[in-house]
């Protein structure tokens, strides 16, 4: 079961697992795994924000570990002269040292500039068994990407435009 919430507190005290291009037209649609309580992650739920009509996308990724995911904080939208929206993401990437472990240098941001942002949630938040976030298999049991779109769907035209 999945519900239309606020952009906002799905960018709080959560992890960017995948950056999708491949779920909607002309959309960014960004994965994350998202604390069920703020300030307390024992358990996830799987949330999709869609930035429809997509404008820009920056994000300064120097030697950033991607593949084991974006920490992010919040976010700030500043409407733009033309009805656009510029959404600024604090965020925390990881990045390797030669020969060290991953450190984590001090937050920094990156932007979206887009029509609206729609976020969707998974209201069966997932206890993970092993990590700090959720695996695969966890993340498809909190929430699947059919189940996703079906949301999208059914929310149509009543989608505002912007959800914060």
């Amino acid at each position: 079961m999945l519900s239309h919430t606020s952009a906002g507190l799905v960018f709080s005290d959560a992890k960017i697992r995948a950056l999708r291009w491949d779920l909607l037209d002309w959309a960014l649609v960004i994965d994350l795994d998202v604390a069920s309580a703020p300030g307390r992650p024992l358990s996830y739920r799987r949330a999709w924000c869609v930035f429809e009509r997509l404008k820009e996308f920056s994000i300064q990724a120097d030697k950033a570990r991607l593949p084991i995911g974006i920490w992010v904080y919040n976010i700030k939208r500043t409407a733009l002269g033309d009805g656009d929206t510029r959404f600024e993401v604090s965020a925390q990437l990881p990045k390797s040292a030669l020969d060290k472990d991953l450190v984590f240098p001090s937050p920094q941001s990156f932007s979206i500039v887009a029509a609206k942002a729609i976020a969707i949630i998974s209201k069966r938040p997932v206890k993970p068994r092993q990590h700090d976030f959720l695996d695969f298999k966890e993340r498809k049991s909190s929430g699947s990407d059919e189940a996703f779109l079906e949301a999208y769907i059914r929310i149509g035209n009543d989608r505002p435009s912007i959800v914060f």
